[in-house]
């Protein structure tokens, strides 16, 4: 179980083990992508605002996995407290949006906290994070900001959403967490 750092003056040529501007990766892209963290691991998030639309492609988790927000800058010397924000707005704070900022689809056991979402509704069902069928995620402490949806879940049919959110801020012109289900709505396995 390694530990990883991302922080905005890193680099995603670096190897990402050290939490110094010449060792950590730059964007939490990297962190979560195929050539980024594994099961079991740990990757802390510094300060700062990461205009990022990321899909999580790392290899499935079969461990509790944890990408964790450093709000007090702790694990990272040189950089300023304050929020950690991942927003979906790449180019500035104005113009819209073309996806989510967090996408993830049968990736498990994974645990975010202090993190703040900011995401827009493009009008094809995007939300500011759209969470597939995945087993075991937690967020804690996190907040979700979105004009339109702020968390869109949809599953497969016959599997389950299983997602805990524990003392997160939802702020939104739409719906907080909508929830699609594929397949039958009633009958044993619809709980």
């Amino acid at each position: 179980m390694a530990t990883y750092y991302v922080r905005t003056d890193g680099s995603d040529t670096n190897a990402g083990t050290g939490s110094g501007t010449a060792a950590a990766w730059q964007t939490i892209g990297k962190a979560l992508g195929s050539a980024g963290i594994a099961s079991g691991d740990t990757v802390w998030i510094a300060p700062g605002r990461y205009r990022e639309q990321v899909t999580v492609n790392m290899t499935n988790p079969t461990a509790e996995t944890f990408v964790k927000g450093d709000p007090t800058a702790s694990q990272f010397s040189g950089v300023t407290a304050g929020p950690i924000i991942l927003t979906a707005y790449t180019t500035n704070d104005e113009t819209n949006p073309t996806n989510s900022c967090l996408i993830t689809d049968s990736r498990d056991y994974i645990s975010v906290s202090d993190i703040n979402f900011v995401g827009y509704n493009t009008g094809n069902g995007d939300a500011c994070v759209r969470y597939g069928t995945n087993q075991n995620w937690k967020f804690t402490r996190c907040s979700f900001e979105s004009y339109g949806q702020c968390i869109r879940m949809d599953n497969t049919f016959g599997e389950p959403l299983d997602c805990t959110f524990d003392r997160c801020l939802f702020r939104t012109g739409e719906f907080s967490i909508r929830v699609y289900l594929a397949g039958s709505s009633t009958g044993s396995s619809y709980n």
